[in-house]
């Protein structure tokens, strides 16, 4: 099981129709879950400006040649231009959809190397 995120400067036409288009829409081949949403800045304060040309996809997915597949379809390759990280989901708060009921929950979780926080 992997998550990943894309994020793609489309400019705000071709962003706010790809949102439109694709909200529940989204299928591929190995897809728990998608959402798909605008890009923000972080920082700055709490109530930060969306980003009306920036989209930004997060999905989770049964195994990483289900990414490379999906990358290949027209959809997929909106994000080609864009940043994309493939993360392993090591623990969980709280409930997202598309992940295993027996992630750990745990504070802390034993891992060498870089991490990152959804």
């Amino acid at each position: 099981m992997l998550a990943s995120v894309h994020i793609a400067d489309l400019g705000p036409r071709r962003t706010l129709a790809t949102i439109a288009k694709r909200r529940s829409r989204i299928a591929a081949p190995g897809l728990r879950n998608a959402n798909l949403a605008l890009g923000a800045r972080l920082g700055g304060s709490l109530l930060t400006k969306p980003d009306f040309g920036r989209a930004a996809l997060i999905a989770m997915w049964d195994a990483d040649s289900d990414i490379d597949r999906f990358l290949e379809t027209e959809f997929g390759a909106t994000f080609a231009s864009g940043w994309h990280v493939r993360l392993e989901p090591l623990r969980a708060w709280g409930s997202w959809p598309g992940l295993p009921d027996d992630l750990p929950k745990a504070r802390t979780v034993e891992h060498d190397g870089p991490v990152a926080v959804l």
